[in-house]
């Protein structure tokens, strides 16, 4: 944050520990505080007792991350760091890594409140773009070491591919996505995130061909999925030139649901598009538009 660059008020929302606290009421445990500290209090002194005891160090580490308190955090993330350098194991560093990406996330929820706040306020629009991409810089890195340390883990392989794409990275994330594929647990996502890849990298054909495919491998014709793949093949085949395929496949999603994306306006364009000169459809109750004459 401090080499961020955001303006005064956005930087005044990440210090405002508080109110980002306050978003977290509903998805936190209903223990109380002071069951809490009693918890930290008890836990640190088991660890203390024996700081070579893994199974105290989890629990003190647990006692500080149900608070949710940025401060509790950061002393979890010092001790795991600091038990990280004495042992070399990296699964100390990589909670370490786990509780600062969720520090990040709790900002970017709390940022995201006070632009929907504030919907004319141009610039922190333009600070909370910065600060999402940012986030997806520090979450890369985290992930890329983390990989490099669980190279056949495929859950980590995929979050990389996610952050290369959201960075606009599409020529780095279309071979780790080719590689995550070959997981049967993420084939689907990284298929249809490949073929986005290849679109925005304007490898027409190769979009085409891959959302094609997935689509003939997906079961299911009517779910959240199945709506993205045939948006996302529509937009290849709209980008290409083929219009009455792309009408086609945006006609599947809005006859499943009417208002997804901007389906019905891509669909009355290209339409439009599509009628020979002069004959543009008459409004209701005119000559040639459907109605009753005058």
């Amino acid at each position: 944050m401090q080499k961020g660059r955001y303006s005064e008020s956005f930087r005044a929302s990440i210090l405002d520990m508080n109110r980002q606290k306050e978003l977290l009421v509903g998805d936190q445990d209903h223990q109380s505080v002071d069951h809490m500290a009693r918890m930290i209090k008890q836990t640190e002194a088991d660890y203390l007792s024996d700081p070579e005891d893994e199974s105290k160090l989890r629990k003190f580490v647990v006692a500080l991350e149900q608070t949710e308190d940025p401060k509790h955090e950061n002393t979890a993330i010092e001790v795991l760091e600091r038990t990280y350098e004495k042992t070399r194991k990296f699964s100390h560093r990589q909670k370490a890594g786990q509780l600062r990406l969720k520090q990040l996330e709790r900002m970017r929820r709390a940022l995201a409140a006070d632009v929907q706040k504030n919907p004319a306020d141009e610039e922190l629009k333009r600070d909370y773009v910065k600060f999402v991409k940012d986030k997806a810089e520090q979450e890369l890195t985290e992930f890329q070491l983390w990989s490099e340390n669980y190279p056949t883990d495929s859950s980590i392989r995929f979050n990389i591919a996610q952050r290369l794409f959201q960075l606009a990275r599409y020529d780095e994330a279309i071979p780790v996505l080719q590689h995550v594929r070959s997981d049967p647990k993420y084939r689907i996502d990284a298929t249809v995130f490949l073929g986005r890849a290849f679109l925005e990298s304007q490898f027409m054909e190769e979009a085409i061909d891959t959302l094609k495919a997935v689509i003939e491998e997906y079961p299911i014709s009517d779910d959240d999925r199945a709506k993205n793949m045939h948006y996302w093949l529509g937009r290849a085949l709209e980008q290409q030139g083929e219009t009455g395929p792309a009408i086609k496949e945006y006609s599947r999603v809005a006859q499943v649901e009417f208002t997804y994306r901007d389906v019905q306006q891509r669909i009355r364009r290209l339409r439009q598009r599509d009628l020979p000169p002069g004959n543009a459809p008459s409004p209701v109750g005119t000559p040639g538009g459907g109605g009753a004459n005058p």
